[in-house]
């Protein structure tokens, strides 16, 4: 996954953000998605905020609604901005995201995908 990161005094660039394995999704279950943002530029980074929206894999029958999975905010530790230095990837923190207990019967077996989206900063020398 791709986000537009800001750096300072130029235009829109990419770095990656990355969310890891989580575990088992089902009814009534909260897990922690882990991100990890990458850094492919030859300077410093301050990445500052990701959120994070969600699609199905069988949009007819289970979509991707709140009272099929809901995604929360991020939370830490670490708190962001986080420093990724150049070259690197730093494991930040999480996305949290449940299934109510009230899930369609139809969401069963669904995969889900969680799309991110970052942004980051020129970090000053």
């Amino acid at each position: 996954m791709t986000p537009a990161g800001q750096p300072a005094g130029g235009a829109a660039q990419d770095f990656a953000l990355t969310a890891g394995p989580s575990g088992d999704l089902y009814p009534g279950a909260l897990v922690r998605v882990p991100v990890t943002a990458s850094n492919p530029y030859p300077f410093d980074i301050l990445f500052a905020g990701v959120s994070a929206t969600v699609s199905s894999g069988s949009p007819a029958n289970c979509p991707a609604t709140a009272t099929n999975i809901a995604v929360g905010a991020y939370q830490g530790p670490p708190a962001l901005p986080l420093a990724v230095p150049r070259g690197q990837s730093r494991t930040a923190g999480y996305i949290p995201v449940s299934m109510p207990g009230s899930v369609a019967q139809a969401c069963q077996g669904v995969t889900f995908t969680l799309h991110l989206q970052g942004t980051a900063t020129k970090a000053k020398p």
